[in-house]
């Protein structure tokens, strides 16, 4: 089961037209900053001029000063506006050659013409790989669902002709990968399926009379509903279309209407028709699995992902506004070269391709090696297996690996995507060994106290073993199993003021437990950026528009985790960051392991970097090679994962989030 997210901000890839619009929006801005100048400005005749006082002159000082600033703002938007080399588009137009290019609309359009598309998209060139073409033309046909994948899937094709007077470049995405064709796609899809759901509900039984109680619904009952519950406990303003379809208050007419909608929407995201079905399905694998065993959401760090740059960007010319084209990301590197953040923002809005493959493949990765599934499917995309179907003796979706919440049989996880960030997935998992409801049930009706009594000690017992194991906040953890010693768990002055532990004193005279206030700890790039504006003598650059990335803790490829680099780790540093003094790696052997035949699994490595070689041959690892190894990269994961979980938890809303924006408008009003 999924939800679809369709809803993209286009303002933050703004195109050719957006553009313009902000040049004449800002041309109209300077026309009336120049205006207040002038009438702010003293009189120059000598017979009128008054002695100039001191409010009049912080009058015209201040209008000179937002006449300059709008300047600025035009000189600007007149730069971004010249990367669409404006002069030409505009001789294009003005040619009468190219009039046949502009679509007039007289008469509706339908989508199911295939037609349509060519006169709304230039996109679709030659008239081919159009949805609901004809069988004569598309052998094999495709439905819409396959054809809009396919085209986001496709290669550009790249030749040259010799009259071209330049190499033709191809881009290096599909150039329907853009947010205005994935909106146009997605909402085809979800009409489609409307138009199902309402050929289903009329072929229904009992549908015709309803039928009749629809017809008799007027807008009149509407506002009587409203009218009779504003401002009352139970107010219908407010209220889902579940909650309406089954108020006493509205009138039969439009109740009956509003289940029939829910009926008709069931499998159309983005409705409560649909929301409902999920809580349906829920309910239902309440009933026949049990309660769930693991709830988890995974958020993905998208804007921090190395993989996910190189995935938007493609290759030169990759970025509408060529952003990034100068900077050469290497995922083999521990630290990768990255834009800004404020570019990753802009790259990733450009490509709603990319940041599907990405999610897709990270919730493939949660469900085969978090939750030990891989039978799970997304639409159309199934998670790949880990072995042969004819090798299954069951059913269950679980791989046969011990993973979180024992053995899986099912698993639901509705999608959410907000504004502010990237989609993700609320998960449940069912599993086995199942609890036993129906036995504890049946103590209950027994009224045998000493049955009742072993039971809830059982489970109190069986509450504190499995509180043991779980990490909560607990990011030194990893490193007190494992035998390591990494910095203290990080305390900040608004943790401590909050949660009281400032060894004060309480009103009963008792003393607070005090922890202390630890060292404070930054991100990698802006640790990176301070000390090389330290060293350069001047300020930081902006942490999010100018400061690249690199170094960042969540955008580190750190090759520690490489089973092939025995005896060649590098450490990161005590607070997780990449460190850059040890040099280059030395080149690594391929990979070769010591196999048992007789008890049929790895034995160990046999080579190791650090191994006296002869002739460039790898030598055997000896015992304390791999010990020596295995300690190094304990404390590389103990650092790793510590300076991760802090900083992954720690939820701080900057100025430039979703949240402000409402709050921004309305003081900007």
């Amino acid at each position: 089961q999924f939800e679809t997210p369709l809803g993209l901000d286009p303002t933050s890839t703004p195109d050719f037209v957006q553009h313009v619009a902000a040049f004449k929006a800002q041309l109209d801005l300077v026309r009336d900053a120049v205006k207040e100048m002038r009438s702010a400005a003293q009189p120059t005749d000598a017979s009128t001029a008054q002695p100039a006082e001191s409010s009049d002159t912080t009058a015209q000082a201040a209008a000179e000063e937002e006449c300059f600033r709008a300047v600025v703002d035009l000189r600007e938007v007149a730069q971004k506006l010249d990367k669409h080399q404006f002069q030409e588009k505009a001789k294009l137009l003005d040619d009468v050659e190219n009039k046949a290019m502009f679509v007039p609309g007289n008469k509706l359009l339908s989508m199911f013409d295939s037609a349509t598309w060519t006169q709304c998209f230039s996109e679709f060139w030659y008239g081919d790989a159009l949805p609901n073409m004809s069988e004569q033309k598309q052998k094999p046909r495709l439905t819409f669902e396959e054809l809009f994948e396919t085209l986001l899937d496709r290669e550009e094709l790249e030749y040259q002709l010799d009259s071209d007077n330049a190499p033709y470049c191809a881009m290096p995405k599909s150039r329907f990968d853009t947010p205005e064709h994935v909106i146009i796609f997605g909402d085809t899809l979800r009409r489609l399926l409307l138009f199902r759901g309402t050929r289903l509900a009329l072929k229904r039984k009992g549908f015709q009379k309803d039928v009749k109680l629809i017809a008799n619904s007027t807008s009149e009952q509407c506002m009587t509903a409203l009218q009779a519950s504003a401002g009352q406990p139970g107010d219908v303003r407010n209220a889902n279309m579940e909650a309406l379809s089954n108020n006493e208050k509205i009138a039969l007419e439009l109740r009956t209407a509003l289940r029939q909608v829910l009926i008709s929407t069931k499998d159309v995201p983005l409705t409560d028709g649909y929301k409902r079905s999920l809580r349906h399905e829920s309910h239902n694998l309440n009933v026949t699995e049990g309660a769930l065993v693991v709830f988890a959401t995974f958020n993905f760090a998208d804007t921090y992902s190395p993989l996910l740059f190189q995935l938007v960007r493609g290759g030169p010319g990759g970025s509408v506004e060529h952003i990034g084209d100068d900077i050469a990301c290497h995922l083999t590197d521990d630290a990768p070269n990255m834009p800004s953040l404020q570019q990753m923002h802009q790259l990733i809005a450009q490509s709603p391709r990319a940041q599907a493959k990405l999610f897709l493949l990270m919730d493939d990765i949660a469900d085969i090696y978090f939750m030990g599934m891989d039978q799970s499917f997304i639409g159309r995309h199934h998670v790949q297996q880990s072995f042969h179907h004819r090798y299954r003796e069951d059913q269950l979706a679980s791989t046969g690996i011990p993973s979180l919440g024992g053995y899986g049989v099912a698993e639901l996880e509705p999608f959410e995507s907000q504004a502010r960030g990237f989609e993700h997935g609320h998960r449940k998992k069912y599993a086995i060994p199942k609890n036993k409801e129906r036995e504890i049930i049946e103590k209950f009706k027994s009224h045998n106290q000493t049955e009742l009594h072993n039971l809830f000690r059982a489970l109190k017992v069986a509450l504190l073993r499995c509180a043991e194991t779980l990490q909560y906040e607990a990011s030194c953890l990893p490193a007190k199993q494992m035998g390591q010693t990494v910095l203290p768990e990080k305390f900040t002055q608004k943790q401590q003021s909050q949660s009281r532990l400032d060894g004060g004193i309480e009103l009963d005279g008792s003393k607070r437990p005090f922890v202390a206030v630890t060292a404070p700890e930054l991100p990698g790039h802006h640790e990176l950026e301070k000390r090389k504006a330290n060293a350069e003598g001047r300020p930081p650059l902006s942490m999010y528009s100018q400061a690249s990335l690199q170094g960042c803790h969540q955008s580190l490829m750190p090759s520690y985790r490489l089973p092939q680099n025995l005896g060649a780790r590098r450490i990161l540093d005590e607070v997780g960051m990449h460190c850059t003094e040890d040099g280059i790696a030395p080149g690594a052997f391929p990979p070769l392991w010591g196999t048992d035949e007789d008890a049929e699994h790895v034995e160990a490595p046999s080579t190791c970097h650090t191994a006296d070689s002869v002739d460039s041959v790898a030598q055997p690892a000896s015992r304390e090679d791999i010990m020596q190894d295995a300690s190094r990269y304990a404390l590389s994961y103990a650092r790793d994962f510590r300076a991760l979980h802090q900083f992954n938890h720690d939820h701080h809303c900057t100025t430039t989030c979703i949240k402000y924006v409402a709050k921004q408008c309305r003081d900007a009003a």
